[in-house]
């Protein structure tokens, strides 16, 4: 962990650092001034993002959460959803590059109609693909903050019946 400035610190964990992940995860949950997680590259597995919720939900002072480049499924989403809703303070979510598909564009949604404080949310290459991008873009339909959700490649094609 890197100190930046007064009061504002960030921490950034890439790969081949994923035996301690859980044990930086646990120390984040008693360090309130981090204003910037990123774990790119970084190898997370569902009990991580378990662990993450936890983090989210006692840390006040999380502005930026960066998980892109990992393996984070539908499972993981759903647990950091969790966080996601009760956390006030997260204003950008990057999640590009993983393998969050439907129903975790879905668990993301539930958590955008809870959480008013998220601005962008990024999620480019992802297969959550057009039902999953329909119910992101009905969310942030009432969202008050959110400005910006990626959706580069996560297969927004609608396919049209044919009769």
């Amino acid at each position: 962990i890197t100190r930046f400035a007064p009061q504002i610190y960030h921490t950034h964990i890439q790969s081949n650092q994923a035996d301690g992940l859980t044990d930086v995860l646990q120390t984040l949950k008693q360090t309130p001034k981090i204003k910037h997680l990123v774990f790119r590259h970084s190898s997370l597995q569902n009990h991580h993002l378990r662990t993450m919720s936890e983090v989210l939900k006692q840390n006040n002072g999380l502005a930026w959460l960066v998980l892109d480049h990992n393996a984070i499924d539908d499972r993981g989403i759903r647990h950091l959803s969790d966080g996601l809703k009760k956390t006030s303070s997260i204003r950008h979510v990057v999640l590009s590059h993983n393998h969050i598909a439907e129903s975790g564009a879905k668990a993301l949604s539930h958590a955008l109609r809870v959480n008013s404080s998220i601005e962008t949310l990024w999620l480019d290459h992802n297969a959550i693909g057009y039902n999953g991008a329909k119910q992101l873009v009905l969310a942030a339909a009432t969202h008050p903050n959110l400005t910006t959700i990626g959706l580069k490649n996560t297969g927004l094609v609608h396919k049209k019946s044919m009769h």
